[in-house]
């Protein structure tokens, strides 16, 4: 796990939910499994999802 006070990028500290994930899936590494949750919100903010 990832210690508390532990920065890894710029956008800050490890979240709760952030913790809550790597539990979850055994993620080792933060920067891993924070391009995951990237990757999966690629579509939320997306201007093309108003074309469908």
């Amino acid at each position: 796990m990832i210690p508390a006070g532990q920065t890894v990028e710029p956008s800050g500290l490890v979240t709760e939910r952030e913790r809550a994930i790597m539990a979850q899936t055994r993620h080792k590494s933060l920067i891993t499994l924070r391009g995951y949750i990237r990757l999966g919100s690629l579509f939320l903010d997306n201007p093309a999802a108003a074309l469908l």
